[in-house]
Protein backbone atom coordinates (compact mmCIF):
# COMPACT_ATOMS: atom_id res chain seq x y z
CA UNK A 1 0.00 0.00 0.00
CA UNK A 2 1.26 3.45 -0.91
CA UNK A 3 0.11 6.91 0.05
CA UNK A 4 -0.65 9.50 -2.61
CA UNK A 5 -0.73 13.14 -1.51
CA UNK A 6 -3.03 15.47 -3.37
CA UNK A 7 -4.91 18.71 -2.75
CA UNK A 8 -7.67 16.59 -1.19
CA UNK A 9 -5.31 14.99 1.34
CA UNK A 10 -3.82 11.52 1.53
CA UNK A 11 -5.30 8.77 -0.63
CA UNK A 12 -4.29 5.15 -0.21
CA UNK A 13 -3.21 3.38 -3.35
CA UNK A 14 -2.16 -0.13 -4.11
CA UNK A 15 0.77 -0.63 -6.44
CA UNK A 16 -1.73 -1.65 -9.11
CA UNK A 17 -3.29 1.85 -8.96
CA UNK A 18 -0.14 3.49 -10.33
CA UNK A 19 0.98 3.13 -13.91
CA UNK A 20 4.25 4.01 -15.52
CA UNK A 21 4.65 5.50 -18.96
CA UNK A 22 7.19 3.84 -21.20
CA UNK A 23 9.81 5.82 -23.14
CA UNK A 24 12.30 4.82 -25.83
CA UNK A 25 15.28 6.68 -27.26
CA UNK A 26 17.28 5.82 -30.34
CA UNK A 27 20.92 5.43 -29.26
CA UNK A 28 22.29 7.16 -32.33
CA UNK A 29 20.84 10.53 -31.21
CA UNK A 30 22.39 10.82 -27.72
CA UNK A 31 25.72 12.23 -26.47
CA UNK A 32 27.98 10.81 -23.77
CA UNK A 33 30.65 12.24 -21.48
CA UNK A 34 33.65 10.54 -19.96
CA UNK A 35 33.07 10.08 -16.20
CA UNK A 36 34.24 7.51 -13.63
CA UNK A 37 31.75 4.66 -13.44
CA UNK A 38 31.77 1.01 -12.42
CA UNK A 39 29.40 -1.88 -11.94
CA UNK A 40 28.10 -2.26 -8.41
CA UNK A 41 29.32 -5.09 -6.21
CA UNK A 42 27.25 -6.91 -3.61
CA UNK A 43 29.23 -4.99 -0.99
CA UNK A 44 27.67 -1.77 -2.39
CA UNK A 45 24.08 -2.83 -1.66
CA UNK A 46 23.75 -0.98 1.66
CA UNK A 47 25.20 2.27 0.27
CA UNK A 48 23.06 1.96 -2.87
CA UNK A 49 19.94 1.42 -0.80
CA UNK A 50 20.65 4.54 1.25
CA UNK A 51 21.31 6.59 -1.90
CA UNK A 52 18.24 5.38 -3.80
CA UNK A 53 15.87 5.77 -0.85
CA UNK A 54 17.22 9.27 -0.10
CA UNK A 55 16.73 10.31 -3.73
CA UNK A 56 13.21 8.91 -4.15
CA UNK A 57 11.37 9.01 -0.85
CA UNK A 58 11.10 10.87 2.44
CA UNK A 59 12.25 14.28 3.56
CA UNK A 60 15.77 13.89 2.15
CA UNK A 61 14.32 13.44 -1.35
CA UNK A 62 12.66 16.85 -1.16
CA UNK A 63 16.13 18.45 -1.38
CA UNK A 64 16.38 17.29 -5.00
CA UNK A 65 14.61 18.67 -8.06
CA UNK A 66 12.49 15.56 -8.61
CA UNK A 67 11.34 12.75 -6.34
CA UNK A 68 8.44 10.44 -5.43
CA UNK A 69 8.12 11.72 -1.85
CA UNK A 70 4.76 13.38 -2.62
CA UNK A 71 3.42 10.33 -4.45
CA UNK A 72 4.60 7.15 -2.75
CA UNK A 73 5.58 6.37 0.84
CA UNK A 74 7.83 3.70 2.28
CA UNK A 75 11.18 2.49 1.05
CA UNK A 76 11.98 2.49 -2.67
CA UNK A 77 14.26 -0.54 -2.27
CA UNK A 78 16.25 -2.61 0.19
CA UNK A 79 19.81 -3.97 0.22
CA UNK A 80 18.35 -7.45 -0.32
CA UNK A 81 16.45 -6.38 -3.45
CA UNK A 82 19.56 -4.68 -4.78
CA UNK A 83 21.70 -7.76 -4.15
CA UNK A 84 19.14 -9.80 -6.12
CA UNK A 85 19.52 -7.41 -9.06
CA UNK A 86 23.32 -7.34 -8.80
CA UNK A 87 23.46 -11.15 -8.84
CA UNK A 88 21.03 -11.57 -11.78
CA UNK A 89 22.71 -12.26 -15.14
CA UNK A 90 22.01 -9.48 -17.64
CA UNK A 91 21.27 -6.91 -14.92
CA UNK A 92 23.53 -4.58 -12.99
CA UNK A 93 23.76 -1.26 -11.22
CA UNK A 94 25.99 1.34 -12.79
CA UNK A 95 27.59 3.36 -9.99
CA UNK A 96 29.01 6.89 -10.18
CA UNK A 97 31.58 7.68 -7.53
CA UNK A 98 32.81 11.06 -6.39
CA UNK A 99 34.31 12.56 -3.28
CA UNK A 100 35.18 9.12 -1.96
CA UNK A 101 31.68 7.64 -2.14
CA UNK A 102 28.75 6.66 -4.32
CA UNK A 103 26.94 9.78 -5.55
CA UNK A 104 24.73 8.25 -8.23
CA UNK A 105 23.53 4.93 -9.57
CA UNK A 106 21.16 3.39 -12.08
CA UNK A 107 19.72 -0.09 -12.61
CA UNK A 108 20.45 -1.45 -16.11
CA UNK A 109 18.89 -4.54 -17.68
CA UNK A 110 19.76 -6.14 -21.00
CA UNK A 111 16.61 -6.62 -23.12
CA UNK A 112 18.25 -8.20 -26.14
CA UNK A 113 17.99 -5.44 -28.76
CA UNK A 114 18.14 -2.67 -26.14
CA UNK A 115 18.76 -1.72 -22.54
CA UNK A 116 16.20 -0.90 -19.88
CA UNK A 117 17.28 1.50 -17.18
CA UNK A 118 15.49 2.57 -14.03
CA UNK A 119 15.88 3.56 -10.43
CA UNK A 120 18.24 6.30 -11.61
CA UNK A 121 19.31 8.07 -8.43
CA UNK A 122 21.59 10.97 -7.64
CA UNK A 123 22.22 12.23 -4.12
CA UNK A 124 19.56 14.93 -3.59
CA UNK A 125 22.15 17.50 -2.47
CA UNK A 126 24.16 16.91 -5.66
CA UNK A 127 21.29 17.11 -8.15
CA UNK A 128 21.31 19.81 -10.86
CA UNK A 129 25.03 19.19 -11.46
CA UNK A 130 24.61 16.94 -14.55
CA UNK A 131 25.30 13.71 -12.62
CA UNK A 132 22.04 12.15 -13.84
CA UNK A 133 22.90 13.19 -17.39
CA UNK A 134 26.34 11.65 -16.91
CA UNK A 135 24.77 8.35 -15.85
CA UNK A 136 22.50 8.42 -18.90
CA UNK A 137 25.45 9.25 -21.16
CA UNK A 138 27.36 6.27 -19.76
CA UNK A 139 24.37 3.97 -20.33
CA UNK A 140 24.26 5.28 -23.89
CA UNK A 141 27.97 4.54 -24.34
CA UNK A 142 27.51 1.03 -22.95
CA UNK A 143 24.49 0.45 -25.17
CA UNK A 144 26.39 1.48 -28.25
CA UNK A 145 29.39 -0.68 -27.32
CA UNK A 146 27.03 -3.65 -26.92
CA UNK A 147 25.43 -2.85 -30.31
CA UNK A 148 22.02 -2.13 -28.74
CA UNK A 149 19.48 -0.13 -30.71
CA UNK A 150 17.47 1.54 -27.94
CA UNK A 151 17.21 2.60 -24.31
CA UNK A 152 13.95 2.14 -22.45
CA UNK A 153 12.72 3.65 -19.20
CA UNK A 154 9.37 3.65 -17.40
CA UNK A 155 8.27 6.71 -15.39
CA UNK A 156 5.28 7.15 -13.06
CA UNK A 157 2.72 8.98 -15.18
CA UNK A 158 2.15 11.62 -12.47
CA UNK A 159 5.77 12.85 -12.59
CA UNK A 160 5.38 15.38 -15.40
CA UNK A 161 8.67 17.16 -14.62
CA UNK A 162 10.52 13.88 -15.12
CA UNK A 163 8.61 13.01 -18.28
CA UNK A 164 9.56 16.43 -19.68
CA UNK A 165 13.20 15.85 -18.70
CA UNK A 166 13.39 12.56 -20.60
CA UNK A 167 11.66 14.09 -23.62
CA UNK A 168 14.33 16.83 -23.65
CA UNK A 169 16.94 14.03 -23.55
CA UNK A 170 15.57 12.55 -26.78
CA UNK A 171 13.15 9.97 -25.39
CA UNK A 172 9.61 9.72 -26.69
CA UNK A 173 6.48 8.20 -25.21
CA UNK A 174 5.56 4.84 -26.69
CA UNK A 175 1.87 5.07 -25.80
CA UNK A 176 2.16 1.95 -23.66
CA UNK A 177 2.09 1.66 -19.91
CA UNK A 178 3.08 -0.90 -17.31
CA UNK A 179 1.90 -1.54 -13.76
CA UNK A 180 3.95 0.05 -11.01
CA UNK A 181 6.68 -2.41 -9.98
CA UNK A 182 6.11 -4.34 -6.79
Amino acid sequence: MFSFLSEKGVTSLTQKSLIVSVFYANLSSMNSDSLNFRKALSTDAEALSLLINSAYRGDSARKGWTHEAELVGGLRTTPEELNDIISTPGEWFLVAEGGGGIVGAVHVKDEGMGLYFGMLAVSPVLQNRKLGSGLMDEITRIGRSLKKSYLRIAVIHLRQELISYYERKGFHLTGTSEPFPE
